[in-house]
């Protein structure tokens, strides 16, 4: 038998059975570690209760051993401010609180800031099921944890960071007003201030283009609109002079451009 291995106590085993003959489910929801009250501790499957437990916490994954499929891979993590302890035992509770299993661990100091050392210790607990498709283990995990294999593997995925497009999921990044401006981001995002940036650029020259290709925008046309309103209700649009002539003047364009009444020396209805 290897120097440090895991026991399933007998509540286990009744789970297990449980689990086999009855298709009950069973959640291994807490682990728990202890000090062994100082010495090195020897599991056996009577056994209700660590030796000495000294902290207990959320499973926070549960992943199947790429080696064998009958192991499960349990981790749990203590926090750096727990600690002033040396860690001989760990073992599982199921969800009504029962020791599942129980192991001897390799000693391991978990230290607090006033020792001169803090950090998170991540246990992974390895538990072997002789017939792992009876076993349903439930768990509710708000943080998961990654080994340096997992984001490896997660980084060597071709589409583990994919542009998102609208026919799949990925990371979005976001275009510049130039981008779109010049049709190069049709797969990029652009933030609601960017299209606003990008219509008023597009908009300003609208009611000015001379172009009979390109429809304006409503924008545009209203702008436009507003500029034929004022015109039409200015009351002198060209500059007419106000006051009315006499019934025989026409309007006359001056040396100065400017316009006036004045008379008629030749006209045909003469």
């Amino acid at each position: 038998m290897p120097d440090f291995y895991t026991v399933v106590t007998d509540t286990g085993l009744q789970a297990l059975g449980l689990a086999s003959t009855q298709g009950e489910s069973f959640s291994l929801t807490q682990a728990v570690v202890g000090d062994g009250n100082s010495l090195a501790v020897i599991p056996n499957k009577g056994m209700t209760t660590l030796v000495n437990e000294v902290w207990r916490g959320d499973v926070l994954g549960i992943k199947v051993d790429p080696d064998d499929p009958n192991t499960f891979i349990f981790e749990f993590a203590i926090p750096a401010d727990t600690g002033g302890f040396t860690i001989r035992e760990v073992g599982l509770l199921d969800e009504s609180g029962k020791l599942f299993c129980i192991g001897n661990f390799p000693e391991t100091e978990k230290p607090v800031a006033v020792n001169g050392s803090v950090r998170d210790l991540v246990i992974r607990l390895p538990l072997h099921f002789e017939n792992a498709e009876v076993v349903n283990l439930v768990i509710n995990a708000a943080v998961a944890l990654a080994t340096k294999q997992d984001v490896a593997d997660h980084n060597a995925d071709p589409q583990a960071h994919r542009l998102a497009t609208t026919a799949q999921t990925g990371f979005v990044r976001l275009a510049t007003v130039e981008e779109h401006k010049a049709e190069t981001a049709q797969n990029i995002a652009c933030t609601p201030f960017g299209v606003w940036e990008l219509l008023k650029s597009l908009m300003s020259s609208a009611y000015t283009s001379t172009s009979t290709a390109k429809l304006a925008t409503s924008k545009a046309v209203n702008e436009v609109y507003k500029k034929f309103t004022v015109h039409l209700e200015d009351a002198t649009p060209h500059g007419l002079p106000l006051d009315e002539g006499e019934a025989w003047q026409v309007l006359i364009k001056q040396e100065d451009g400017s316009i006036a009444w004045g008379g008629c020396y030749w006209c045909p209805s003469w």
